[in-house]
């Protein structure tokens, strides 16, 4: 699971988070594949590991992912 925000004094008036939900294990990956769609205000840190099985029900293969 990985979120994105915009830096506060950035032009960005509050924070806004979004959640995404990517099939990669490796943490620094997931950021990267959603760090590569960010403006370069936003940030993109790694939540946590999503079990297999939920995974499996986002219908999610290997580096996709799906916004929440």
């Amino acid at each position: 699971m990985v979120r994105s925000y915009c830096r506060t004094g950035d032009n960005c008036s509050s924070p806004v988070r979004s959640v995404y939900f990517v099939a990669e294990q490796d943490p620094e990956k997931a950021k990267a594949i959603i760090g590569a769609m960010m403006a370069p205000n936003e940030n993109v840190d790694a939540w946590g590991r999503l079990p297999e099985a939920a995974v499996k029900a986002l219908g999610l293969k290997t580096g996709d992912f799906k916004y929440s």
